[in-house]
């Protein structure tokens, strides 16, 4: 697709040619099968439009290539949808308890005067708090 107007464009403080769209163009038209994500990756590579930082600016680029669709002057490739995403199952109740004696404290495992609590340490498990038992050692 040949870019019909010969002005620049400025797209988050960036100026793009008119060669520098129309090889943008050629870019979109010669990879139509890239993902929008990975095809914006190329273009910032080839372009080197990066942040101080050096990542390249996949976001600006990608609305940079909806505003070229939107004059017309590109087509880019569909939105693919995204896969779903995988949900952990996370059990509540006394999960602490079935899993066995608690670990040790920090405390015990540290020289002699670093880090000991005046008062043995007490483990606290999710269905104390919900049952109130041993509400003394954790209300203070």
């Amino acid at each position: 697709m040949e870019v019909i107007e010969s002005r620049s464009w400025v797209h988050c403080g960036r100026e793009f040619s008119a060669a520098d769209v129309a090889e943008i163009c050629t870019t979109v038209a010669w990879l139509p099968g890239l993902a929008r994500q990975e095809l914006a990756a190329t273009l910032c590579e080839h372009l080197s439009w990066l942040t101080l930082t050096g990542t390249a600016k996949i976001d600006a680029c990608l609305e940079f290539l909806a505003r070229l669709q939107a004059a017309g002057l590109l087509v880019l490739p569909a939105l693919r949808p995204s896969p779903p995403r995988r949900r952990l199952a996370v059990a509540w109740g006394d999960q602490r308890a079935r899993a066995g004696p608690p670990r040790p404290v920090l405390s015990q495992h540290a020289p002699p005067g670093v880090g000991q609590a005046a008062e043995p340490a007490v483990l606290i498990s999710n269905s104390m708090v919900a049952s109130g038992e041993g509400k003394d050692c954790w209300m203070g």
